[in-house]
């Protein structure tokens, strides 16, 4: 029994074969397809890889013999490594590293985020005191205009008015 491996633009596959006889020649037979992993090979990637391989062998058990087994994982192994503790710890040191990284920028960022708001809301504020004052100055305005005209209807005297250019008002208010 042998291992063939066949690999596309993506990934590795592994096929497990066994020699027969037929007909006087040798013929391979597949006796088990032993799994596939993705290119490049990643840390992740061959333990899942190496899994599947254990629980594959595991299930033919009755079909391929221990020491051949032994064998096949040895080819195996040539070809795609088992992850070894070192490798592992340093994956995870990599992993741990770029996670506080992205965490601790994404502080960064909502802190200033919210410094952006709270300006925001600081101006809004500040734009809100300013329109209500001018709210009671034009209220005022109003009442003055009001009052003026009720004297000029009932024919009393009261002080001229100017023509109004709301345009210009509004302009100065900032509404348009």
């Amino acid at each position: 029994m042998w291992v063939r491996f066949r690999q596309t633009k993506s990934s590795l596959q592994a096929t497990l074969l066994a020699g027969r006889r037929v007909g006087g020649r040798v013929r391979s037979e597949q006796v088990a397809a032993l799994g596939s992993i993705k290119l490049p090979l990643t840390i992740d990637g061959r333990e899942g890889f190496w899994r599947e391989l254990h629980a594959t062998l595991g299930r033919l058990g009755n079909r391929v013999p221990a020491d051949a087994q032994a064998k096949i994982m040895g080819g195996v192994h040539a070809r795609v490594p088992m992850v070894t503790v070192d490798e592992r710890r340093e994956h995870e040191i990599g992993l741990a590293e770029r996670e506080r990284w992205f965490w601790s920028s994404f502080q960064e960022m909502l802190i200033e985020h919210a410094r952006g708001k709270e300006g925001i809301a600081a101006e809004a504020t500040a734009s809100a005191v300013a329109d209500r004052a001018a709210a009671s100055d034009a209220g005022a305005w109003a009442a003055a205009a009001g009052d003026r005209l009720e004297r000029w209807r009932r024919g009393e005297d009261a002080p001229r008015g100017q023509a109004i250019d709301g345009a210009k008002i509004l302009r100065a208010a900032g509404l348009i």
